[in-house]
């Protein structure tokens, strides 16, 4: 393509639409100038290129279709592929098409495997869905579990589990058969003469269809992750699709190994993942901190002290909880903080209880110190471990706990942050050092007498960049 503007600004584009392979060639004047950009997954031969020309050798094979014996005739086109819709996809999440070898025919055949041969290990895991709180009946059942069970709060919290594993598979087949009950009865509604009785059971009708699919809307929206959109919009095929899209993408399908081999065997995949963040995480000790931490001059005063070191409440565990987001991802327990916010006086007693005895005792917290690791692309089709970024997500409980000490650390955490300290502080920004350097380097290049020296050591003195 014909870009008219520097290779540098092109570069630039091209890596915001997220291609990070390509070549720019810079324009003559105001015209010409050349980019090529394409994907990770396809291996580019670069042959020659001028300013008017790229060559490129594709050594992946995306040609469909081949005509000609001779070099000087032999002519390639990628003419066949293979086209599905949204619901064909929502079908078959683990799709791949593969281009076979041909001999009779000019056109290669297409392989489109609908699912992997090969399968992980298939675990049920609980997982606390949002729409469970919309049912009638779903406090009582809470309530009868909870108070039927006894031992400890994870005793409770597993006896929880299959309770309303039991319970949701029931209601779920309910639900669907109640949904169907008053979509036909609508339609008979819908088709009788108006009355006072008609109209009155056309409006309850209605309101118990959309409460039904207001259930499934939580359902795809908790799943899809989109949390730009608020509360009350409706789009449940808007949802449907990001929940899938994400289920797709989470697929790892193949990983390059060290010595640069490639496998899509589940088992080694693992084995390369295990063995990447061994070593990345592997040291050969921790060396002492004292004579850092003696140059630290004290900030907090001792009033402030003896206030950050009194024992914890109820009101703060319950403060910090209700911060949470009701429906972000869950951790290893499998329930979110929408449970704990909604069932909060049923087992308030039982968490409170274990989050003091680990704030103002000193009790272990082995059980709750638990995370999910969980791998997140960087790019599209991603192929080695570098390719992914890791997050852990934690428990409910270890949230209440971490975030009852945040809110305590700050009202003083502002005594110990440094002035030039911009980054994850509330009320400044990374981008405020950068405008600072611009506006500095800006003054640098107006200035037209004096020495610059001088105005070197006085921003580095009262700045400290």
């Amino acid at each position: 393509m014909e870009t008219k503007v520097c290779k540098n600004k092109m570069e630039r584009i091209r890596h915001r639409y997220g291609y990070m392979n390509g070549l720019e060639v810079d324009p003559v004047n105001t015209r010409g100038g050349l980019c090529l950009a394409w994907r990770n997954d396809i291996c580019i031969e670069l042959s020659s290129f001028s300013k008017r020309h790229i060559d490129v050798v594709v050594e992946d094979k995306e040609f469909t279709w081949e005509r000609g014996n001779l070099p000087e005739t032999n002519i390639q086109e990628r003419l066949d592929r293979g086209v599905a819709n949204d619901a064909w996809m929502s079908l078959f999440l683990d799709v791949t098409i593969q281009h076979m070898p041909h001999s009779f025919s000019d056109h290669c055949p297409l392989l489109i495997t609908t699912r992997r041969v090969e399968k992980g290990v298939n675990t049920k895991v609980f997982k606390f869905e949002a729409w469970w709180i919309m049912e009638e009946s779903f406090n009582k059942e809470v309530k009868n579990l909870w108070e039927s069970s006894s031992g400890s709060l994870f005793q409770k919290l597993d006896i929880l589990k299959e309770g309303l594993r039991r319970w949701a598979s029931q209601i779920r087949f309910d639900r669907r058969r109640r949904k169907d009950m008053l979509t036909a009865r609508l339609s008979e509604l819908e088709g009788d003469d108006r009355d006072d009785i008609n109209l009155a059971e056309l409006i309850d009708c209605k309101i118990q269809l959309n409460f039904e699919i207001e259930k499934d809307e939580r359902y795809w929206e908790q799943w899809a992750r989109i949390n730009w959109l608020k509360f009350g919009d409706k789009n449940t095929a808007f949802f449907h699709s990001q929940a899938t899209q994400r289920k797709r993408k989470k697929i790892i399908h193949k990983l390059n190994d060290e010595e640069g081999g490639t496998t899509e065997s589940f088992k080694e995949i693992e084995g390369i993942a295990r063995s990447y963040f061994q070593n990345l995480f592997l040291t050969d000790g921790r060396g002492t901190l004292d004579h850092l931490l003696s140059s630290i001059e004290k900030c907090i005063s001792e009033e402030e002290n003896q206030d950050l070191l009194r024992p914890y409440s109820v009101e703060e565990l319950k403060e910090a909880l209700f911060a949470m987001g009701p429906t972000k991802t869950l951790g290893e327990d499998g329930f979110p903080a929408l449970f704990y916010q909604n069932c909060w006086h049923i087992i308030r007693e039982d968490v409170t209880k274990f989050c003091l005895q680990i704030l103002n005792e000193g009790m272990d917290f082995q059980k709750i110190n638990a995370t999910q690791i969980i791998l997140i692309p960087k790019i599209d089709n991603p192929t080695t471990m570098m390719d992914f970024r890791l997050i852990s997500l934690c428990n409910v409980l270890y949230k209440i706990i971490a975030k009852s000490i945040v809110n305590r650390l700050r009202g003083v955490i502002g005594k110990c942050i440094d002035g030039a300290q911009s980054a994850f502080v509330p009320g400044r920004l990374i981008s405020d050092n950068i405008l600072l350097a611009y506006e500095i380097l800006h003054t640098f290049k107006q200035k037209r007498t004096g020495k610059k020296r001088s105005y070197g050591s006085q921003v580095g003195h009262e700045y400290s960049i």
